[in-house]
């Protein structure tokens, strides 16, 4: 029952993003007071490193790894492990771009942005979403309390903030992205889980 329940709450997460993007439309001024920050930390040193961190949130390189770790899972008969960590890459890139098209928030425009400016909305961030689920889903299934957990973690929060550092998104839109790939990974690993109890309890 606790399984169930815990799969319904991620659902209803993910229902309530646009309630978020709702109250944190532009201009809100915690939004604007994080860029207004990040502005201030710029060094070439710093542009160059997060100019090279936000690409691990990009499908270009998340989806390549995937399939690769999908194929090993499977070759190793692994299935359920294959349909988590593909279900959770594919499926979150679906919804935070179906989430864009259907709030359509601009992008930010108080600074100028360090790399070419995304031509689609800016609610959610899809490179954290992307990159939350595939770490959320990975550690589910591999490396709880090792430490390439750790790794995992300042990845996807080295993405999060790179979003905000290059001037593409807002904090808000990082939060949202992060909670996006939390509850959808989540919430498959969840449904795994259920079924698997119904599945033994036959």
């Amino acid at each position: 029952m606790k399984t169930a329940w815990a799969t319904v709450a991620c659902w209803l997460g993910i229902g309530l993003l646009p309630v978020v993007e709702r109250l944190t439309a532009p201009p809100w001024g915690a939004d604007e007071a994080v860029l207004a920050f990040f502005v201030r930390l710029h060094h070439p040193a710093l542009d160059g490193f997060f100019i090279a961190a936000t690409w691990a949130g990009s499908l270009y390189l998340l989806m390549p790894l995937t399939v690769v770790m999908v194929l090993c899972f499977i070759r190793r008969g692994q299935a359920s492990a294959a349909w988590l960590l593909g279900l959770s890459v594919t499926g979150v890139s679906v919804l935070a771009h179906g989430m864009k098209l259907m709030l359509e928030r601009p992008r930010p425009s108080l600074y100028a942005s360090l790399t070419a400016l995304p031509a689609d909305a800016s609610f959610p961030s899809a490179h954290t979403a992307q990159i939350t689920a595939f770490v959320v889903a990975v550690l589910s299934l591999c490396v709880r309390g090792n430490w390439l957990a750790w790794i995992g973690i300042v990845l996807a929060v080295a993405v999060g903030l790179s979003r905000i550092y290059l001037q593409v998104h807002y904090a808000s839109d990082v939060l949202a992205g992060v909670l996006l790939g939390v509850f959808w990974a989540g919430g498959i690993r969840q449904c795994q889980r259920w079924i698997h109890q119904r599945t033994d309890g036959v």
